[in-house]
């Protein structure tokens, strides 16, 4: 396969992610706590540094109550962008005050 189809490739896997990620969100509107998590599960499938995917679904995760597969997705969020640690650190705060947010 030539370099140009493997870098062709790899974006069109970004873009999907990508995707995935937003049909979690709308799922998410719906109030579909199983179908947001396939989709945002789907979209890490994809783009397993897909940092944005990681946040979604630890909130959906919250949101179900899976405190502990939520921590591990926000710690795999630090993990690829040390710079968000203050912040994922303040939204655990909000989340055992009892304020779960959106994003």
């Amino acid at each position: 396969m030539s370099p140009w189809l493997k870098v062709a490739g790899h974006r069109a896997h970004l873009r999907l992610a990508k995707a995935y990620n937003g049909r979690g969100t709308v799922w998410e509107t719906k109030g579909d706590l199983v179908k947001e998590i396939a989709e945002f599960d789907q979209a890490l499938r994809l783009n397993p540094r897909y940092i944005g995917a990681y946040a979604n679904r630890g909130l959906a995760r919250l949101r179900q109550g899976k405190t502990v597969e939520a921590e591990q997705d926000f710690k795999r969020r630090i993990n690829l962008n040390r710079e968000l640690k203050p912040l994922l650190k303040q939204r655990i705060k909000e989340v055992k005050a009892g304020r779960v947010m959106k994003g």
